[in-house]
């Protein structure tokens, strides 16, 4: 009986770029979730490199958030509570997320820069306890996060957990 010999034919423009993008697909699939090794800290409290990993759901926040504003102008400050803005699902997944205090904290400058004041400060008082821990700041309630930007680097202005978790393992 003679040898079967099998040739794959050569793949088109279309396909090589198909695989060639499926590849890419397949290395931000597995590299992504790992991130969180990245940034210093437990991410469960600091939550960068937190979304999209394998680890979601694996922990409870909970406490209290209000924010002052203050013009260093005139010297004129207000205390704001979120849920004058946001609805309580939203206040609640924002009080527990540095990035989204962040967010609001350029809102809330936003707003009091259309109501006339220029250069305004926002400070976020969010006292936030993981997993029944002592409630403690999530983010320093000394620094003016409307002068703060959102980057992939780790962010100065987290505060560091002070009654550890337990090491999470990495996948």
């Amino acid at each position: 009986m003679p040898a079967v010999t099998t040739t794959m034919p050569e793949l088109g423009t279309w396909q090589k770029v198909t695989v060639a993008m499926l590849g890419v697909l397949l290395v931000v699939e597995l590299v992504l979730p790992l991130r969180r090794q990245l940034y210093p800290g437990n991410f469960l409290w600091t939550e960068e490199g937190y979304l999209f990993s394998w680890d979601m759901i694996v922990s409870t926040k909970s406490g209290t958030s209000e924010f002052e504003v203050k013009d260093p102008a005139s010297g004129k400050s207000w205390v704001v509570a979120p849920r004058r803005y946001l609805t309580p699902p939203q206040e609640r997944m924002m009080m527990r997320r540095p990035s989204l205090l962040l967010q609001f904290s350029h809102f809330l400058a936003s707003e009091w820069h259309k109501a006339g004041y220029e250069g305004v400060q926002v400070r976020a008082r969010s006292r936030i306890s993981l997993n029944n821990r002592t409630p403690q700041w999530l983010v320093d309630p000394e620094v003016d996060l409307a002068a703060e930007r959102l980057t992939l680097a780790p962010s100065p202005w987290i505060t560091a957990l002070r009654e550890p978790l337990p090491p999470v393992p990495a996948h």
